[in-house]
């Protein structure tokens, strides 16, 4: 009978025992592991981070040189621009009247016309500005990213839309004759250096052909291109006859790297002639190349600064610009490059050097596709074609409510592309475009999409112009829901939190 007892006390125990492992374990599972329901994962809890499709990113961009209303809002959660717009991207009022404790505004802008229709604009930083790295922002910066879009290697030629800062053309060229300079270049490109030579062949020709040959070989496979790839059944032999154009050559059993070289010295620095096989006008870029050769003579540049930027103390610039008409949004709309992110300290004394060596920016406007930070709630932590990724910028003014961001660089054609990722649990939030078979695939209760995938419409001419979230990963009320364009909902981007339970 005891034994029997002690059986029984030592089974009781046991299944005791099982049941608070079973319910341990299943709590930890329910807190720490992803569970699924109507086809759709939920996240984490404690998770703060989001994957987000924007648009097209899919190309090389950045804070110098962008398209398109995705690469422009991406910018935004890196970068402060130097104007301040509100959420339907109109200018809100520059009259500055001191700075407000927390204030997102980069600057405040006043202006003052002269007589003579010219304007001087004064542009007061804000104090509490500082970049990704901790360092405050100052009247340099401003004055190093206006200097870096009038070098000219940049290639930022009419990067204020056609209005004119007073000196920069002198500056530009190197001398207060501009007319007599333009005489030296058409004269050098008539007779190149060999170092001239080299870098047009280098920094045109190669690419060029490079770019043409990548057009050739998408015509195979092409049944509009069967009539000439059927006769030429090799890129490199249907690359010769496009691009050794009215010459007897013959690629032969020659590599296609060695083809490639062989028209290339073909052509060698004459970019008239690429031009007339292309259909495009190389002048402009030649004409920067030879203006570089020329700076680089002794005595040539007696030009070293921009007589209408001018240093008024650590926070304050003054750009004096010419006629023109809506001369702050010309020459104040764009984002604003760190010096100590993308120029050099070492190389800034605010009268000759301005944070790089005159003639070279084209460094840094390879540098900023490479990487965006900046002063806005997030930076670039890491580039690759499928993702790109954010980090919350630790200096940014406001709390940043994600600690990573993941931008997913694909592109979906149809809406049934991008709800599939929705309910398979690899998107949380995206930018699409307004169609009918989106409300179709959006009330559909039999994928579960009615209830874990919402939308928000905004008021745009843009293609783009709804964001759709996951119900359990984004808290809906942090989002800036009376903003009326994309580009209102990406200026407090950094009010997004995810759903915390």
């Amino acid at each position: 009978m005891k034994k029997l007892l002690i059986i029984e006390i030592i089974v009781a125990v046991l299944f005791l025992t099982f049941l608070v492992v079973s319910v341990g374990i299943l709590s930890s599972s329910i807190r720490s592991m992803k569970t699924s329901k109507n086809g759709i994962e939920t996240q984490r809890a404690d998770r703060k981070q989001l994957q987000m499709q924007m648009g097209n990113l899919q190309e090389d961009f950045s804070p110098l040189q962008y398209q398109g209303v995705a690469q422009e809002n991406l910018l935004s959660l890196c970068f402060d621009n130097l104007l301040s717009r509100d959420e339907s991207g109109r200018v809100t009022s520059t009259e500055g009247k001191g700075w407000k404790k927390g204030e997102l505004a980069f600057s405040h802008i006043t202006s003052r016309k002269e007589q003579d229709g010219s304007t001087y604009l004064t542009i007061s930083i804000n104090p509490d500005k500082k970049a990704f790295h901790g360092s405050q922002m100052t009247a340099r910066d401003v004055i190093f990213n206006y200097y870096l879009r009038l070098d000219a290697s940049s290639g930022l030629s009419d990067c204020f839309a056609g209005t004119e800062i007073v000196g920069a053309r002198e500056y530009t060229y190197g001398s207060n004759d501009i007319a007599g300079r333009q005489k030296e270049i058409d004269k050098l490109l008539l007779s190149p250096s060999q170092a001239l030579k080299e870098r047009i062949q280098n920094e045109i020709i190669r690419p060029e052909l490079q770019r043409e040959y990548l057009w050739v070989q998408g015509l195979y496979g092409d049944e509009k291109f069967q009539f000439i790839t059927s006769k030429y059944t090799k890129p490199k032999d249907l690359f010769a006859y496009y691009y050794a154009y009215q010459t007897s050559y013959v690629s032969g059993n020659r590599t296609e790297s060695q083809v490639m070289e062989d028209i290339v010295a073909q052509y060698g620095a004459n970019y008239i002639a690429l031009g007339k096989v292309t259909e495009r006008d190389y002048s402009e870029q030649a004409k920067r190349m030879a203006l570089g050769e020329l700076l680089k003579q002794s005595g040539k540049d007696t030009v070293t600064s921009v007589s209408g930027i001018r240093l008024i103390d650590e926070q304050t610039v003054e750009i004096h610009v010419l006629a023109g008409e809506n001369p702050i949004e010309k020459i104040c709309d764009f984002w604003v490059l760190p010096l100590e992110s993308y120029g050099e300290k070492s190389m800034y004394n605010g009268t000759t050097c301005f944070g790089f060596q005159k003639g070279q920016a084209k460094k840094i406007v390879s540098l900023t596709q490479e990487k965006f930070l900046g002063t806005g709630a997030f930076y670039m932590a890491q580039k690759n074609p499928d993702i790109l990724t954010l980090t919350r910028n630790p200096f940014f003014q406001k709390k940043v409510g994600l600690e990573k961001l993941e931008i997913i660089r694909k592109e979906f054609e149809k809406p049934e592309e991008i709800i599939k990722e929705f309910l398979k649990g690899k998107l949380d939030m995206a930018v699409v475009k307004e169609e009918e078979s989106l409300d179709k695939l959006l009330n559909n209760r039999g994928t579960g999409a009615a209830h874990r995938i919402k939308r928000i419409k905004m008021q745009s001419d843009n293609l783009e112009e709804s964001i759709l979230y996951r119900t359990d990963s984004v808290n809906a009320t942090t989002l800036p829901r009376k903003k009326q364009t994309i580009r209102g909902i990406f200026q407090e981007f950094y009010r997004i939190k995810c759903i915390s339970k």
